[in-house]
């Protein structure tokens, strides 16, 4: 049986090549609502390119709260810098996989989630619409230290 150091260890290294990867990383948010706004054809259209040698990976996670702007895509690249696009329909993604892959894509982006705000976008924490807000796992529960 393994340890869970060796189980901690696999699970760093999966994690190191999401959160730092070789080459662009397309990550499509997947609900009811991005369903209903078309992800899963963002998904698909997203993943042709890629399978087609567009130089980019995809993959899905799960609700990323912003259902308003469905389907959000973040978009992580392998010098660190992480940008959330919203409104990337099916119908829009060749574009929009080009100059993300390349830069950003402007008409799409929401904000900076890592690296410096560039080419008029944002951080995402400096949006007034964000500043406010606490992620949920920054939120003390009764397990953690901070309620003894």
């Amino acid at each position: 049986m393994p340890t869970y150091e060796d189980l901690r260890s696999a699970a760093d290294a999966v994690w190191a090549a999401v959160e730092k990867p070789a080459r662009p990383l397309f990550v499509v948010s997947m609900n009811t609502s991005s369903i209903a706004a078309g992800a899963r054809e963002t998904l698909d259209a997203l993943r042709k390119l890629s399978d087609g040698g567009a130089g980019f990976d995809v993959m899905q996670t799960g609700d990323a709260g912003l259902s308003w702007a469905e389907p959000v895509v973040e978009v992580r690249k392998p010098d660190g810098q992480h940008v959330l696009y919203g409104h990337v329909t099916a119908d829009k993604v060749d574009a929009f996989a080009k100059a993300a892959a390349a830069g950003i894509a402007k008409d799409h982006a929401i904000g900076v989630i890592a690296g410096k705000a560039t080419d008029g976008v944002p951080m995402l924490a400096d949006i007034d619409w964000t500043k406010g807000q606490v992620p949920w796992s920054a939120t003390p529960t009764r397990a953690t230290p901070a309620h003894g």
